[in-house]
């Protein structure tokens, strides 16, 4: 399945305004000194994740 099939918000295939809107809100959050704040919590978020996914032990056959 190609990204552009999957139907938006708006629920019609192909129409990326849903998409655009997304990226102009995260784009609007990433401007001045709330972005480096933004930046390092999503950066946190995705280390606290990774490490759990590390963490977990092998499955035992």
């Amino acid at each position: 399945m190609i990204m552009h099939d999957l139907p938006d918000a708006a629920g019609e295939p192909g129409d990326t305004s849903g998409l655009s809107r997304f990226a102009a809100a995260i784009r609007s959050r990433m401007v001045g000194p709330g972005g480096y704040y933004n930046l390092g919590n999503g950066l946190g978020l995705a280390t606290g994740v990774m490490v759990q996914i590390v963490a977990v032990p092998p499955v035992p056959p």
